[in-house]
């Protein structure tokens, strides 16, 4: 099998990913888990997140070679909300659309490695989507939790409603000097809307491999809140 966690451009998510599929076929390789890893970028509006674009169009091209191919599903990953990260501000304010109760699903990057070494050696996995979460969570109640782990605490902001999200996504994607700008807004637009939500989550098809929940994440990769 062939088990891919590519990053990069049209050249390496498509085409490379493309190239390897085709290679596998011709040399007897039953399986591919292309490099997916993230919400379920199959409902995402095509032209509103770039990274989702590239990989459902190497996701569609895959699956015309004929090959097995399993997409893996698991959401946001949890480092994504440590202070300064991505979605948790490093300078002490957290910044959200909305009111931040909108719940997401999140896994840590060691239960993925671990649910993709099971799906890529269980034969009984068909082609499709392969969903789970570590945990759902929004950004306020991971605040919570991670002041109380580090003993921190955030300002909450909120950067306005739905339609202002909207509007700045709009004005981002103009802006072709840094297209990651329109790609981080689509993530907070889908995490605001649920649209990519994760359905059908199987986690429970390996009894022995028990998923880290947020809290527990928290509490192993983040610094321990002094004693009083």
């Amino acid at each position: 099998m062939i088990v891919s966690a590519v990053q990069g451009g049209p050249d390496v998510i498509i085409g490379g990913q493309v190239a390897l599929a085709e290679a596998g076929r011709r040399n007897g390789v039953r399986r591919i888990l292309p490099s997916d890893y993230a919400l379920d970028l199959f409902k995402a509006t095509p032209g509103e997140h770039m990274m989702f674009d590239l990989r459902r169009t190497a996701d569609e091209a895959i699956a015309a070679t004929g090959i097995e191919h399993v997409h893996v599903l698991q959401g946001a990953f949890m480092d994504m909300f440590k202070p300064g990260a991505g979605v948790i501000g490093g300078d002490g304010v957290v910044r959200f659309w909305s009111d931040g109760t909108q719940p997401i699903e999140v896994t840590c990057v060691e239960d993925t490695a671990r649910m993709v070494a099971r799906v890529a050696l269980d034969r009984t996995v068909g082609s499709g989507k392969f969903a789970f979460a570590g945990d759902r969570i929004s950004i306020l109640d991971a605040t919570g939790v991670i002041e109380m782990q580090t003993g921190r605490s955030f300002e909450r902001r909120s950067n306005g409603s739905e339609a202002a999200l909207r509007a700045a996504k709009a004005e981002a994607h103009k802006d072709t000097s840094n297209p990651m700008e329109a790609v981080m807004l689509a993530y907070h637009l889908y995490m605001l809307t649920g649209q990519t939500a994760l359905s059908g989550l199987q986690n429970d098809r390996y009894p022995d491999l028990s998923l880290e929940s947020f809290a527990a994440f928290a509490a192993r990769a983040l610094p321990r809140r002094a004693a009083a």
